[in-house]
């Protein structure tokens, strides 16, 4: 019987122990692993079938230490009970809390596919931390707050003579008592920080010299996430605004921004083509603008498959404004003249359309993986050739999984 190859996909292959019978099986082992794990002994015998290992870590370990894989958050703290010898792979973050630094030793060998946030003390270089990531560190002994923390006067209250860390600092509520903060002993340390004006004298003393300080007007609002401008988000946030995140500044926003007296955006601003001259005379804070058309058109978005005819055109003689779909499907009875005028299609990954709607679709398209015109073309196309590949590998077998015991 002619032997089958084996192909394996997986986040961390454990290759310690390899069964025999496994190795002699097979025709050819392929192995496609971000980590695999061996010993000296699983590599000489793995040497000696066709084995080929593409991998970014290959790490020599114990066949008996314990694995730890976790995909996700984890934190290392004085309490957290860890086995002696054990080997981390952690797919996402991993925050070494301070006091955990003697934990941290008990595990033989760390690999972060992700972020690792570490005491500054800790020797992050050493072979037995691998990070493919980013690696950010925080002064040894603080307590770690959330992103973007703010600052509020139950925080005052509570707060120890100790250093605090987060990524940003939110000081803007009124009722903050930087005196008393002071003379407990507080400190912050971060890379940004956004501090009222009134409060400003009191709060920048407290923090580190590297820290980016954004001194905002008294009763500005901190907003953090995506925001869109409206007479309700006004309402809700009032007239002095920082946004942490990205704003929306639609056609249809325009009283919402008369009404404002100060904007801060962190993020990125997507500003009506209407609104250029409104926008720039408030002399926003910001780095990224991008200017849009204004669009009343009707919207379709987030949508597994749509079709576009000339009834549906007709009856929105304002236009129509496509996003975020899969797959839209232009019928035969829409014009050219009909697609120019009246439709939007953005942020999709195939257009779909018979020759003659090409060049049209090709104006009104932006951000579209493909624009089909052949029938079998697009998603089926694509599910075709797949299919096809998928039928010459009938004399593989193929083993797809985040953790794998070869």
């Amino acid at each position: 019987m002619e032997k089958k190859k084996l192909v394996i996909n997986c986040a961390i292959c454990d290759a310690r122990k390899p069964s025999e019978n496994t190795l002699e099986k097979y025709e050819d082992i392929s192995i496609n692993s971000a980590t695999v794990l061996v010993t000296p002994e699983s590599e000489e015998l793995l040497a000696q079938y066709p084995v080929n290992i593409n991998s970014s870590d290959t790490i020599s370990v114990p066949e008996k230490a314990p694995l730890q894989v976790v995909n996700g958050k984890l934190e290392i703290g004085a309490d957290t009970v860890v086995s002696e010898g054990t080997v981390l792979v952690i797919n996402g973050k991993v925050t070494v809390l301070s006091g955990g630094e003697n934990n941290l030793k008990k595990y033989s060998h760390i690999i972060v596919n992700g972020k690792m946030l570490c005491p500054d003390s800790i020797d992050t270089s050493m072979g037995a931390i691998s990070v493919n990531g980013k690696i950010e560190t925080y002064p040894t002994g603080a307590i770690i707050l959330k992103n973007n923390f703010v600052v509020d006067k139950l925080f005052v209250l509570r707060a120890k003579p100790a250093t605090y860390w987060s990524n940003r600092f939110i000081f803007v509520d009124s009722e903050i008592e930087s005196a008393a903060l002071s003379a407990k002993g507080t400190a912050f340390f971060a890379k940004s920080a956004v501090v009222a004006e009134s409060l400003a004298e009191g709060i920048v003393p407290m923090l580190n010299e590297s820290c980016d300080i954004i001194i905002v007007p008294d009763k500005t609002a901190f907003v953090d996430k995506s925001l869109e401008l409206n007479d309700a988000a006004v309402m809700r946030f009032g007239t002095k605004l920082f946004v942490a995140d990205n704003l929306e500044i639609s056609a249809e926003s325009a009283d919402a921004l008369s009404k404002l007296e100060y904007l801060y955006v962190d993020g990125k601003v997507s500003l009506a083509e209407s609104l250029q001259q409104a926008f720039y005379s408030l002399k926003a804070h910001c780095d990224d603008v991008s200017v849009v058309k204004d669009r009343k058109a009707a919207k379709i978005t987030d949508k597994i498959s749509v079709k576009i005819d000339k009834y549906l055109l007709e009856a929105h003689p304002e236009g129509i404004f496509v996003t975020d779909c899969v797959t839209v499907k232009i019928a035969k009875d829409v014009t050219p003249e009909l697609i120019a005028e009246r439709l939007s299609i953005e942020d999709c990954a195939n257009v779909s359309c018979c020759e003659e709607q090409e060049s049209a679709l090709s104006l009104v398209c932006e951000d579209v993986a493909n624009i089909s015109t052949q029938e079998g073309e697009g998603i089926k196309g694509i599910l075709g050739v797949v299919g096809s590949a998928f039928g010459e590998l009938k004399d593989t077998k193929m083993i797809n999984a985040a953790e794998y015991k070869l």
